[in-house]
């Protein structure tokens, strides 16, 4: 994942199939950010499939703000509470601390399919789980085997999966 205003958003070209792809170690700890900007909010979110990893970039209109990224093994909705199953078992679940609408509660973001079938090598789905009182949610099942998380790069906070 990648959260991180539009106009900064930088391409970075897929891994050659002949890349040697390094090792990563994540953990399961809850990874979190805690800044929030105001006059922030979602705009896109697009995944991609690399050579060495899977990739979710969260792109915003406005400044750069906080997240969080867990593992979860139940996921909720926000606002409603109602109960979102996917496939597998544990799941990554991330927050980011900006709203999918503007401040006269239009939205900003529209995922299309709430639950979108990736089937990459790590994330196997994508699901968009709402937006409330300022923060967007979306989980995230990864493959058996998965080594997901944050890490810090450049301005951005990018989740991948290896």
């Amino acid at each position: 994942m990648t959260v991180a205003p539009s106009a900064t958003a930088v391409s970075v070209p897929a891994a050659s199939p002949a890349t040697a792809c390094a090792t990563v170690y994540w953990g399961s700890l809850t990874k979190t950010v805690s800044t929030h900007a105001r006059s922030t909010s979602v705009d896109d979110v697009r995944t991609g499939r690399h050579a060495c990893f899977d990739r979710l970039v969260i792109d915003l209109t406005g400044k750069k703000t906080g997240y969080t990224v867990k593992y979860v093994n139940a996921l909720y909705a926000p606002g409603s509470g109602k109960k979102v199953t996917l496939r597998g078992g544990a799941t990554l679940s991330i927050t980011v601390n900006a709203p999918a609408y503007n401040s006269k509660g239009q939205p900003t973001y529209n995922p299309g399919a709430t639950i979108r079938s990736l089937d990459y090598t790590t994330f196997r789905q994508l699901a968009y789980l709402g937006s409330f009182e300022g923060q967007t949610d979306w989980a995230c099942p990864p493959g058996p085997g998965c080594r997901c998380g944050p890490s810090r790069w450049m301005d951005r906070a990018p989740v991948h999966g290896w």
